[in-house]
């Protein structure tokens, strides 16, 4: 298991972290959180980054931990291939998106190009769907509600074909309930 900076292990730091105690403060602490911690995260701790960033729950809103959790997200998605790196990161976007909320929250122009890369690049979008479709667990969440955000979120002219079978087995799914 590696050490963070040399000292402690990722999962240690995850769970001894807590929120800045006053937000209009920039010290020490939130540098760190905010610009130093995710660039030295490597990518064998990316796993337990995502589950605390999915213990966190919904981030909007001014979340203490928003811009911190963003930047685990983005990295987390250039890093999508990776084994349960792509299940971790579809359980943090369904909590977000069935409250109708972005994957990346805090800034507006890194979420803009989130959102580029989300639209130009149909591997990642499908490994999402396909996280969902093979995932009861995921599945039933998708069904529990968002589910039209998550697919605006997620669809493009160019997925119609793959993607309506899930929506229309999701509708039934509900109806049937």
């Amino acid at each position: 298991m590696p050490k963070w900076s040399g000292h402690l292990p990722a999962e240690e730091l995850f769970n001894v972290l807590t929120p800045p105690k006053r937000r209009n403060f920039t010290g020490s602490y939130r540098v760190f959180l905010d610009f130093e911690l995710v660039p030295k995260l490597q990518s064998c701790d990316l796993l337990v980054a995502l589950k605390w960033v999915e213990k966190q729950g919904l981030r909007c809103f001014g979340h203490s931990f928003e811009r911190l959790a963003d930047a685990i997200m983005l990295k987390a998605w250039e890093h999508l291939d990776l084994p349960d790196i792509v299940e971790s990161f579809t359980k943090v976007a369904l909590i977000q998106w069935r409250e109708h909320q972005k994957i990346i929250t805090f800034d507006n122009e890194i979420q803009a190009q989130f959102e580029l890369s989300l639209v130009n690049n149909v591997d990642k979008r499908r490994k999402l769907v396909e996280q969902v479709k093979q995932n009861p667990t995921l599945r039933k969440r998708l069904e529990l509600g968002g589910k039209a955000f998550i697919f605006e979120a997620l669809q493009k002219a160019s997925d119609q074909w793959w993607v309506a079978p899930f929506v229309k087995a999701i509708e039934a799914g509900v109806k049937g309930e």
